[in-house]
C-alpha cells in the first residue's frame, strides 16, 4: 500500500462524529494488517466506533452519572431543607472520602467513586413525621423526572445523543428508585416509601 492511496481512502471516508480522532497507534496497526480499498474503509469503521464507544462510556461515568445523582439526591436535600432539617448531608461516590464542603445547613462529601451512587440524610429536633419523611423521600425521584422532563425540551430544541443520554439516565433513576427493593443495607426510595405507609406506628 503506498501514501497516495491511503490519503484517498481517508479523505472518502465520511467523518461519523467530528469529535472523534484515531490515535497514531491504531492507525499504524490497521495500514499494517486491513490492505487496500473495503477492507481499509471496514477496519478504520471498527476502530471509529469502538472510540465512540468508549467515549461515551467516560461521557457516561464522568459527566452523565455523577451529574444526576447529584441531582437526585438534591431533591431529597432541598425537601429536608423545606422541612427546616438542622443539618443536611449529601454523599457522593464510594470509597475513602477524599472533599468535604460545607455550605451553610448542607455538608457534601465528595469519594473516589463518584459515579457509584449517593445518599441523602438530614436532622431534625422533633423528627419529622410520617407525611415529611414521605415527602422527603418522593423528592429524589421527582427531581430526577423534572430533570429528565428539563433535558427532553432541550431536545426537542437542540436535539442531541448527549442531551438524550442525561434524559434517560435520569428517567432511569427515578423508575429503578421507585422499585421497592434493599440491596445489602440500601433501600431504595420506593421502599422506604412502601414502610412509611405501611406502618401505622410512625407519626403521622
Amino acid at each position: 500500500m503506498n501514501k497516495k492511496s491511503v490519503a484517498e481512502c481517508l479523505s472518502r471516508r465520511k467523518r461519523m462524529f467530528t469529535f472523534s480522532r484515531k490515535p497514531a497507534v491504531i492507525v499504524f496497526f490497521l495500514l499494517q494488517t486491513a490492505g487496500d480499498g473495503p477492507q481499509l474503509n471496514e477496519a478504520l469503521l471498527y476502530a471509529e466506533v469502538e472510540m465512540m464507544h468508549a467515549f461515551l462510556l467516560f461521557y457516561l461515568i464522568v459527566f452523565v452519572a455523577p451529574i444526576s445523582i447529584l441531582c437526585h439526591e438534591f431533591g431529597h436535600a432541598v425537601a429536608a431543607w423545606f422541612f427546616r432539617a438542622e443539618k443536611v448531608y449529601i454523599s457522593i461516590g464510594a470509597g475513602t472520602v477524599k472533599k468535604i464542603i460545607n455550605v451553610g445547613r448542607f455538608h457534601f462529601t465528595i469519594a473516589p467513586l463518584f459515579f457509584a451512587g449517593g445518599m441523602a440524610t438530614s436532622v431534625r429536633q422533633p423528627d419529622y413525621t410520617r407525611r415529611e419523611k414521605l415527602l422527603i423521600t418522593a423528592a429524589g425521584p421527582l427531581f430526577s423526572s423534572l430533570i429528565a422532563i428539563m433535558f427532553w425540551g432541550i431536545s426537542q430544541i437542540a436535539s442531541s445523543f448527549f442531551i438524550h443520554l442525561f434524559m434517560w439516565f435520569n428517567l432511569w433513576i427515578a423508575f429503578v428508585n421507585l422499585i421497592p427493593f434493599q440491596w445489602n443495607e440500601k433501600q431504595t426510595d420506593g421502599r422506604i416509601i412502601l414502610q412509611l405507609l405501611l406502618n401505622s406506628n410512625i407519626k403521622k
